[in-house]
């Protein structure tokens, strides 16, 4: 996960163990995103419960060839659970394929066209983009008094 100091610089940090509420979380896994590797994943994803309300989950795909059908599937099941708590998954750096697969399988759909960044050559572009996305979501959410990042 990364975590934004004060002058703007991402550091990598452990995963939350619980969703918090109100916030915004980037991962970036690393590996292999098939079968055998899709519910290690999983697994290493921040619960979400009830108190994890108004938070963003951003995960960045930057350099995934292609995703296995597995990892689509937690993808979907992880989107679900954020959404019945009043938060959202982002994708950030997919590729053409990537994109593609997700389009296939309809799971872009579940996420939404409007939370999926798609690489650019210039190499955190995609993840800024999902950073101002979250941000804005983040402050047209009813009820919410905090000042988003």
């Amino acid at each position: 996960m990364g975590v934004r100091r004060a002058d703007g610089l991402a550091i990598e940090a452990p995963v939350p163990a619980e969703l918090p509420a109100d916030e915004t979380v980037v991962l970036q896994p690393y590996g292999s995103l098939f079968f055998a590797a899709a519910p290690a994943f999983e697994k290493q994803l921040p619960h979400v419960t009830p108190a994890s309300a108004g938070s963003v989950v951003i995960i960045r795909l930057r350099g995934k060839q292609e995703l296995g059908s597995t990892f689509i599937a937690v993808l979907a099941r992880y989107c679900d659970q954020l959404d019945e708590v009043g938060s959202a998954l982002m994708l950030a750096g997919l590729g053409d394929r990537v994109y593609r697969q997700l389009e296939t399988t309809g799971v872009l759909t579940t996420i939404g066209p409007d939370c999926v960044f798609t690489a650019t050559p210039r190499v955190t572009e995609s993840l800024r983009q999902a950073l101002g996305a979250a941000k804005a979501w983040r402050a047209t959410r009813p009820g919410d008094s905090r000042h988003p990042d």
